[in-house]
């Protein structure tokens, strides 16, 4: 009894070992994805680029992610995962090299390097959850990673333009790259490849690449990775632009601009959460999605005409809760569907990842070419939030995943 009750407590051990460890990645993460945007009025004046450039430099790592999400879910079924995400870490990690050579096409490609960590890095997680949590745990774990993520996004925010003044936006982004290789140093020494603490049975058999393939001709697979087109594509536009525009067209100070920006990022953190309790509670997954869909396109253009003082601060503070509150439901839904298994689930995250940051990489370069086009961000902004109701479209179609649906069964997943 002894023996076993110390592999039981060694179990729960590495169990939060990797919990903390995959929370790390998304924390890394999320600093390093929008690094620039709180520093464009500064990297835009001293590198002489137009705005279209400047949105093309904070979304340069989702052109990476987007070509590279799915090849790595096909192709890492044949690696060890340990290994392969520490690989994906310290790709990451490379934009510490940006101060040793600040010029703008260094930063360019430093950045889609950055990115194709991110696309090992991002759908794996869902292979890492799978093998650690059991079901009941996954929509928290899930929503715990995702606060990581926002939490890391808002850090980058309210610190670059701070940390800019101590030492210069060109270190700034040094360190930020600096956090993912303190991260793939810990995993490799503290990670471990077998599911919840050892127990062979727990880590479901490899799936083959050609079953991973055919996730991609799932009916399912595609209405997730729409429903995420609209919602992040205007996330990330008004996270890259809403300090440019709050500073050149509402004349706020960069720092104020970037402070009311990073609210947008760190309301994520108890919405992310709220929305993994929701989830687990309720065991339902498709109300969340159908009622942020409704509402994500007016709190983003509520964050544009809301007038200064405290109503900006609740129109972001609303628009970021509705922006993340859905995310833990929808990223349990691929660990759910009849037949799932990490590599199945982590190829169906990579689909997700794939359409959404294609979008997200599209949206500010569209935006800071309108802006530039017309001389008002407005347009912009204005197409992107009607893009959201792609998630309300999404969400009528999928089916209902979780223990909380009833009588009623799990539409096939083909």
């Amino acid at each position: 009894m002894p023996a076993e009750a110390t592999n039981v407590s060694g179990a729960g051990r590495y169990r939060l070992v990797m919990y903390g460890l995959l929370l790390g990645v998304h924390v890394t993460t999320g600093i390093n994805f929008l690094a620039p945007a709180s520093l464009l009025p500064l990297i835009t004046d001293d590198y002489g680029i137009s705005r279209a450039m400047g949105g093309f430099l904070v979304t340069s790592m989702t052109l990476s992610m987007t070509f590279g999400s799915i090849p790595v879910s096909i192709i890492a079924v044949r690696w060890r995962l340990r290994y392969t995400y520490a690989a994906g870490w310290g790709l990451l990690g490379l934009g510490v090299l940006f101060p040793l050579f600040p010029s703008l096409l260094a930063l360019i490609v430093l950045r889609l390097v950055q990115g194709l960590g991110a696309a090992v890095l991002m759908p794996l997680a869902a292979s890492v959850v799978m093998r650690w949590a059991s079901e009941r745990e996954v929509p928290i774990v899930n929503a715990v990673n995702l606060a990581g993520l926002t939490a890391g996004m808002g850090l980058s925010i309210v610190a670059g333009p701070f940390l800019a003044d101590l030492v210069g936006w060109v270190w700034v982004l040094g360190l930020e790259g600096g956090t993912a290789l303190v991260g793939a140093t810990l995993w490799l020494v503290l990670a471990r490849e077998d599911g919840r603490g050892g127990d062979a049975q727990a880590a479901p058999a490899p799936a083959s690449a050609r079953a991973i393939l055919r996730v991609f001709r799932m009916r399912t697979t595609w209405l997730l990775a729409l429903a995420v087109v609209g919602p992040w594509a205007q996330f990330i536009t008004l996270s890259t632009w809403l300090p440019t525009f709050y500073t050149d067209v509402r004349g706020l100070g960069l720092g104020v601009a970037a402070f009311t920006v990073s609210v947008f990022a760190f309301v994520g953190i108890p919405a992310s959460l709220l929305g993994g309790f929701i989830t687990a509670r309720t065991g339902k997954r498709r109300p969340l999605l159908i009622w942020t869909g409704l509402l994500l396109g007016a709190g983003g253009i509520a964050t544009v005409i809301a007038p200064a003082g405290l109503p900006i601060y609740a129109a972001v503070v609303f628009a970021g809760f509705i922006q993340w509150i859905y995310e833990p439901a929808l990223f349990t839904i691929p660990l759910e569907l009849p037949g799932s298994s990490p590599e199945r689930a982590g190829a169906i995250w990579a689909a997700i990842l794939t359409m959404g940051n294609a979008a997200s990489f599209i949206a500010p370069v569209v935006v800071g070419l309108l802006t530039d086009l017309s001389g008002s961000f407005i347009p912009g902004f204005l197409l992107v939030a009607g893009a959201c109701f792609t998630m309300l479209f999404a969400g009528l179609l999928l089916p209902e995943t979780g223990p909380g649906r009833g009588s009623r069964t799990p539409t096939s997943a083909s």
